[in-house]
């Protein structure tokens, strides 16, 4: 989770993080949450939601988007999220295995769906922008077929792959 995205004020007002903490951990059945700071900038819709920063993509290991350009306001951002993923554990307790994923101008390939078989991707259409992150998610992922999309279609509406993809709980 990001303390930008759910303790916004608009968001989940009078909630807390213990509280949220409890809630989630009641309603989703989960055993440990870990907070990050802010989300990826800028993010109008969302309040940073952590879709656009990190996703575990097995056991004991994320995918983190990063930024090597100190110039980038998301330097900082992707820094203090590494800092804090690096002091983490998982529910089962071992240590977390960050793997970086280089942050483009155009798309947040992170924001991709992982699918029986495969995994869905947002991307820029743009070999400069595309080819470094897809060849780091085809090595995560060598056992599933990694299918680029394009991604500026679903972001004019706000979201990306992962956004369209998710289920509300009945």
């Amino acid at each position: 989770m990001t303390e930008e995205c759910l303790l916004h004020p608009t968001r989940n007002p009078g909630f807390g993080k213990a509280a949220q903490e409890t809630l989630l951990k009641r309603k989703l059945g989960v055993e440990k949450i870990i907070w990050l700071g802010k989300g990826i900038s800028p993010d109008p819709i969302t309040n940073g939601h952590v879709d656009g920063l990190c996703v575990f993509v097995a056991a004991g290991t994320v995918l983190l988007q990063t930024t090597e350009d100190r110039n980038d306001e998301n330097y900082a951002i992707t820094r203090d999220a590494k800092r804090r993923l690096r002091g983490e554990r998982d529910a089962k307790g071992r240590s977390l295995e960050i793997i970086e994923l280089p942050l483009q101008d155009d798309v947040l390939h992170i924001n991709l769906y992982i699918c029986n078989g495969g995994v869905i991707v947002p991307t820029a259409d743009d070999p400069r922008q595309d080819d470094a992150p897809m060849a780091i998610l085809r090595e995560i992922f060598p056992d599933r077929q990694v299918v680029g999309v394009t991604g500026s279609v679903i972001a004019g509406g706000g979201g990306g792959v992962h956004c369209i993809t998710q289920q509300v709980p009945a």
